[in-house]
């Protein structure tokens, strides 16, 4: 089998997190507004809790499993979060405890 290199690797993430956020615009519009609220609430962030969060603004979930990843990586663009490389096991049975990204935010006053 063969293997790709890093740069085709991190081309289809691209082009796959692009097509699916394409087509969830309006999950990622409140997907958005929730990291921007968390933010000012927490000095750090993890999608344990924006998957609370959403789901206590009655948010279901996306279409795509990869529109929460696409969430963070736009709310990093838009400078909210900060990618830190710390990780921690996920709460959430759904998730099988898999490590998940710790974010760091900006805004908490």
């Amino acid at each position: 089998m063969k293997q790709l290199l890093l740069s085709e690797g991190q081309e289809r993430k691209r082009i796959g997190q692009d097509s699916a956020s394409n087509n969830g615009k309006e999950w990622l519009a409140h997907a958005a507004a929730a990291i921007d609220w968390l933010s000012t609430q927490v000095d750090f962030m993890t999608s344990d809790g924006l998957h609370a969060e959403m789901e206590a603004r009655g948010i279901e979930e996306p279409h795509h499993h990869n529109l929460w990843a696409c969430a963070f990586t736009a709310a990093a663009r838009r400078g909210v979060i900060i990618k830190t490389r710390e990780t921690m096991p996920s709460r959430r049975p759904k998730a099988n405890y898999r490590e998940i990204r710790i974010w760091q935010t900006r805004s908490k006053p």
